[in-house]
């Protein structure tokens, strides 16, 4: 953050999230974004991941999901981006279910974006094709162990994913 949003002034860094504009001295905050990520299950118990299509992590393993948009909540922008991703629809899937939130920074265009990133896991309830769409090049099934850890975009996505399946399995069981 260089600029004030109200009066285009040299923003003066007060903290780490807070900074005083020099000119008409309102305060602005660097406060993170919201996101949201779909562990989707298929029919046999696979975990889909998605290829990313673009940078940052061209080719890497993702989830399903990306950054909340104005005016919407955590469910709303998960069945938007399991529709922009795959071409699903809410039906297609179980209802999610919450699996982790954190903190994190994503590295883009050379800058720096903290985040918070909301994760949930759902099933398939369908044998539809999931289709390639928006920032994806192509999906992935895999079973726990199979899952190329060397190619996740993110490392701690691993820990998510085992707590996912940990969470459906419990389901599974109740």
């Amino acid at each position: 953050m260089k600029h004030c949003i109200s009066c285009g002034g040299e923003l003066l860094k007060l903290t780490d999230t807070k900074f005083q504009c020099t000119e008409c001295k309102r305060e602005q905050f660097n406060n993170p974004k919201g996101a949201v990520a779909l562990l989707l299950f298929d029919t046999t118990g696979k975990v889909i991941l998605s290829r990313r299509a673009h940078e940052p992590d061209k080719d890497k393993l993702d989830p399903i999901g990306g950054f909340i948009d104005y005016g919407e909540n955590a469910e709303t922008a998960l069945y938007r981006e399991l529709y922009e991703e795959t071409n699903l629809s809410e039906a297609d899937i179980t209802a999610p279910s919450y699996v982790y939130s954190g903190y994190q920074e994503y590295h883009w265009s050379g800058t720096i974006e903290p985040l918070v990133a909301m994760w949930f896991w759902a099933s398939l309830t369908t044998d539809k094709r999931l289709t390639p769409q928006d920032d994806v090049s192509a999906f992935e099934s895999f079973q726990l162990d199979d899952i190329p850890t060397s190619q996740l975009a993110e490392p701690r996505t691993i820990a998510i994913i085992k707590r996912a399946f940990k969470r459906k399995k419990q389901q599974k069981n109740t």
